[in-house]
């Protein structure tokens, strides 16, 4: 169970850096504020925790169908 803990903390990392890479920071402050609101305050929930890196899942994937349609019309 820790290599499943530890490997979805690091992917949610990795998510958290990609938005902020593709200028999400306000996104990413509105999913995970309510969950972890610094390093020694933040949620033990499970489910809140999967409904955040769900969120953050699914603007990955709106933010990546953009990117795509843009190559395909030719626009970047």
């Amino acid at each position: 169970m820790r290599l499943k803990y530890l490997r979805d903390g690091i992917q949610d990392y990795e998510y958290v850096q990609l938005l902020k890479n593709a200028g999400q920071t306000s996104f990413i402050n509105s999913v995970i504020q309510p969950i972890a609101s610094d390093w020694h305050n933040w949620t033990q929930d499970q489910n809140a925790l999967e409904a955040a890196r769900l969120q953050l899942g699914q603007r990955l994937d709106v933010l990546a169908a953009a990117v795509n349609q843009s190559l395909v019309l030719g626009r970047v």
